[in-house]
């Protein structure tokens, strides 16, 4: 509001100073009808995550931050009876004391004990908390973006939540365009991700995630390298898809090129290169290839086990007692 001279702005200050309160009161309402949802979605989560996790706890366990009993959850791969284990509030806590939203967000990603990727319940209710912190910001700022398309691939990834996921996703792509342009990297990651929900459908939907999934692919290894990390995230992904749509020999022809990629870049110890091995036994499988399939299975559990931890998902995968069935000697 503009005035013509101090005295006009002064006479004018008592009416102003009403209507200025009650636009912050409006703002206020508005925003917090708008967190409702985002905040019931965390709470509901955030309780699933308890119950999932009592059965885990040893009686008498603490907090490893707060040295308390009570409600507490463990969703990583920690070594030991009581390691991991912590409440939800302590782990929001230190998100929270961190300076900048990169760490906050890495904070409720990973556990800083095992620094492995939080799993399961406790990381959904993470990724419902890290929405909430994030969402009523503009919709051009870039963690609430990531925020809230992490949230929508944790959900496509549980398949227990397929409607919301789509719609996240969705509303991801949507906003990519509308936001930042179908140039830019936050786009294209949002594209990657609503394509991998696609090929869980049914085969008109499979075979639109492949064009998808394919134009990236050809972006990405020409922006970036054929193997830079991206790159071969969406390599595995064009894999999954040529399975669902029953191309195996095209899959395990893609399998084998991103092993062999993550082998020279990143070595047998990592999580990467262990997990592509296991989805190319699994496509190895599928085809009968039972000796090629032996022979790439060879050591892998003990070394995931050794490098990952006996609770990691991936060592939980390789441990299925139909593999252990096909893949005995």
């Amino acid at each position: 509001m503009g005035y013509c001279s101090p005295t006009c702005q002064k006479a004018g200050w008592p009416g102003h100073k009403k209507e200025c309160k009650r636009i912050v009161r409006a703002v206020a309402a508005e925003k917090a009808r708008f967190l409702e949802e985002p905040r019931r979605k965390y709470e509901e989560a955030a309780a699933f995550a308890v119950e999932e996790c009592r059965a885990r706890i040893p009686e008498g366990a603490v907090c490893y931050a707060c040295n308390k009993g009570g409600d507490l959850v463990r969703g990583c791969s920690c070594r030991g009876p009581s390691a991991g284990i912590c409440h939800l509030a302590c782990l929001l806590n230190f998100a929270e004391a961190q300076i900048c939203d990169e760490d906050y967000g890495k904070a409720l990603q990973e556990c800083r004990q095992c620094q492995q990727f939080f799993d399961g319940a406790v990381r959904l209710a993470l990724a419902r908390a890290r929405w909430l912190h994030f969402a009523d910001r503009p919709e051009t700022d870039e963690w609430r973006f990531q925020a809230r398309l992490d949230l929508g691939m944790y959900l496509d990834f549980l398949r227990a939540y397929d409607a919301e996921a789509e719609a996240v996703l969705a509303e991801c792509v949507e906003a990519g365009h509308r936001v930042w342009g179908h140039t830019v990297t936050f786009t294209i990651n949002a594209e990657r991700c609503f394509a991998v929900h696609l090929s869980k459908k049914g085969r008109p939907e499979q075979e639109r995630a492949l064009d998808i999934l394919t134009r990236i692919y050809k972006l990405y290894a020409e922006s970036f390298g054929p193997e830079h990390n991206d790159t071969l995230y969406v390599l595995g992904d064009l894999a999954v898809t040529h399975r669902r749509l029953g191309n195996y020999v095209k899959e395990e022809e893609l399998y084998r090129k991103e092993l062999a990629a993550w082998r020279r870049t990143k070595g047998e110890n990592n999580m990467r290169t262990m997990e592509s091995r296991y989805f190319l036994v699994s496509c190895l499988l599928v085809q009968d290839k039972f000796d090629a399939a032996r022979a790439e299975y060879a050591g892998l559990l003990p070394l995931a086990e050794r490098v990952l931890g006996p609770e990691h998902r991936l060592v939980h995968d390789l441990r299925q007692p139909h593999w252990q069935a096909a893949l005995s000697p």
